[in-house]
């Protein structure tokens, strides 16, 4: 087996797509399962979209193993693959009625890894890759002021996915992938608390960026370690996505939990609760940590929640986790209605998708 390759890492609940992603970028072997038209046209082309060459063909017609197929590449006999079969990643690329014939064979033999190359074409990012106008922009951004945080860099390979900006009173000394914008060019200048600065940027993307389709907001802590594309896939009607819940299931707990912690003004926090409980806000409606949000910000039931969102930032304390459940409740939405990226609270702060940083590794605000 392929000492660099780990079956562990590989999310079975991922899309046919991410899944060979993944298992490409682990080093496994790439196999098409099929040698005639479809193999030969179809499927090499989508590989070469995707940057993978393949390692093998294979086929049932012992007659075609030991033959060159395309570019120098053999049709094999399949059961030579069979001491590797936990390294190989097949696709099938045979005519629709053989298909699931083909599938069931391979898989009896042990493989796990067997793709539809149909699943693969039918997914979104690979029609993007033929039709680049299809493609929605997203905006990866975080927002930093006075001292509170530092700039942490983003991994090199998510610069090809997303735009990234850094929202700023401070110009960073080096670039490093972001693109740097100026927070006096974009919050009100009534508002001068640094956290309500950041507030405004965080919440009002649609404002800040109205030219991109999507957005991702994280905080100056968090490093995004992986392409979040699938994330938005699963957005509801709202497109808005949480990181994940905050362990406290009621607004109402998650406020005493913030009086205790002096980290806001305890008077207001109390009678922001008191107003939200004599309007009747539900006691286990949930609450949610919004340290990462995904939004796809220009739709008008997510503008409208974001705006009515920053109006009670605006009223009442500036804990967003606070008003955004209420802001929620009040325009008639519940729970379900927002996607949670990480479903484990155990798995909040380390995923395969992003990691808190203790120790930054940085570029210092000038």
């Amino acid at each position: 087996m392929n000492p660099n390759f780990c079956e562990n890492t590989v999310n079975k609940n991922d899309s046919s797509y991410e899944q060979l992603i993944d298992l490409h970028q682990k080093n496994a072997k790439i196999c098409i399962w099929g040698c005639g038209y479809i193999a030969k046209t179809t499927c090499k082309d989508v590989l070469d979209k995707l940057g993978i060459e393949p390692y093998c063909y294979s086929d049932n017609n012992p007659n075609l193993w030991g033959s060159e197929v395309l570019d120098g590449c053999l049709c094999v006999d399949y059961k030579s693959l069979l001491p590797q079969k936990d390294d190989v990643a097949w696709i099938v690329a045979v005519g629709v009625a053989d298909c699931d014939e083909v599938e069931k064979q391979i898989r009896g033999m042990g493989f796990q890894y067997v793709f539809d190359l149909k699943e693969i074409m039918q997914d979104r990012r690979m029609l993007e890759k033929y039709f680049p106008f299809m493609k929605k922009k997203t905006v990866a951004y975080t927002c930093i002021v006075g001292d509170y945080d530092d700039l942490v860099l983003p991994e090199d390979d998510l610069l090809e996915y997303y735009d990234f900006f850094v929202i700023s009173d401070k110009q960073p000394k080096e670039n490093q992938g972001y693109k740097w914008i100026s927070i006096n060019d974009v919050v009100p200048k009534e508002i001068t608390d640094p956290t309500r600065m950041n507030r405004f940027c965080k919440i009002n993307a649609h404002m800040v960026f109205p030219q991109y389709d999507r957005s991702i907001y994280f905080d100056g802590n968090i490093t995004l370690k992986k392409n979040l594309d699938s994330f938005f896939d699963k957005l509801t009607d709202l497109k808005i996505g949480v990181i994940g819940e905050n362990g406290m299931g009621s607004l109402y707990r998650e406020g005493a939990r913030l009086m205790t912690q002096n980290r806001e003004n305890t008077e207001m926090i109390y009678k922001q609760i008191e107003h939200y409980w004599k309007d009747g806000m539900p006691e286990e409606f949930g609450s949610w940590f919004c340290s990462i949000l995904l939004r796809e910000h220009n739709n008008l039931k997510c503008k409208e929640i974001m705006e009515n969102w920053w109006e009670e930032l605006c009223r009442w304390s500036r804990r967003d986790q606070i008003s955004f459940p209420y802001v929620l409740w009040k325009n008639g939405y519940s729970k379900e209605d927002v996607l949670v990226l990480e479903e484990e609270f155990s798995r909040y702060f380390e995923c395969d998708y992003w990691h808190w940083e203790k120790k930054h590794k940085i570029i210092r605000l000038a």
